[in-house]
Parts: C-alpha cells; sequence; structure tokens
C-alpha cells in the first residue's frame, strides 16, 4: 500500500499536534489531604481491606468521600479495594 503525501502529512501533522492540546489542559480540581479525622479511619480501612472485608473498606472510604471529596488517600485506598 502506498501513502500518497497528503495522507502522510495529515498523519504527521494529527501525531504532532493532538499530545501538545492534552498536554496543555489543566487540571480542573484540585487534591486535598486527608483530614485529622479522617485519618483513623484510613487505617481502620487499610486493615478491613488486608483482612479480606473489602465491602467494609469501601464502604468508610465512601464516607470519608462523602465529607471530603477531593481526598487523594481516600480515593486511591477506595480504588485499591474495589480492584
Amino acid at each position: 500500500m502506498i501513502f500518497k503525501g497528503k495522507t502522510v502529512f495529515a498523519a504527521l501533522l494529527v501525531a504532532l499536534v493532538v499530545p501538545r492540546t492534552r498536554a496543555a489542559q489543566k487540571p480542573e480540581l484540585e487534591p486535598s489531604t486527608t483530614l485529622e479525622e479522617h485519618a483513623a479511619l484510613i487505617k481502620k480501612s487499610v486493615a478491613l481491606h488486608d483482612e479480606g472485608d473489602y465491602d467494609g473498606a469501601i464502604k468508610t472510604y465512601q464516607e470519608i468521600l462523602r465529607e471530603n471529596p477531593d481526598d487523594v488517600s481516600a480515593q486511591y485506598e477506595l480504588g485499591f479495594s474495589y480492584f
């Protein structure tokens, strides 16, 4: 299959432009740290996860995220428990 000059140029242009436009985008939300009152709950949830009680850990992470939806640690651990 032989490519015409315009096709190669268009593919090259797309390959160069698309990554730059995505890299220029900035996140709209700022992550937040764990609140002091949630730190003990996260430790408890990690222990539940380690014991195999994934549903219990998920429930606790969801409670934390209801109060502080941008808590990065709770988001990470919740995703790990779902996995």
